[in-house]
């Protein structure tokens, strides 16, 4: 049986990767590449996502996952792992 600790850091984990692969999708979609080409690490201007991207990505992930970005966040994410990182801080989640 695992023990409580144990049982946070798989549900982290868990969210970590569904909000990962979530993002991934939509940029995929959003840009035509190809999802095996995107990574968390890929710098968003390199896929083509410019401030009105990012924003439609941002709104896209403010309903998917019920949190309020804040709107400075437009200007902000270097990488998907930005995005990931503030919506997870926006669910109360510390990694």
């Amino acid at each position: 049986m695992l023990c409580g600790t144990y049982k946070v850091i798989i549900l982290i984990i868990y969210m970590e990767n569904r909000i990962l692969r979530f993002l991934c999708v939509q940029v995929a979609r959003m840009t035509g590449m190809d999802i095996n080409d995107i990574t968390p690490e890929t710098k968003l201007a390199e896929l083509g996502l410019d401030s009105l991207g990012r924003f439609l990505l941002l709104m896209e992930s403010e309903r998917r996952f019920g949190v309020c970005l804040p709107d400075s966040l437009v200007e902000w994410p270097q990488t998907i792992d930005d995005i990931k990182t503030a919506i997870l801080k926006a669910k109360g989640v510390t990694v």
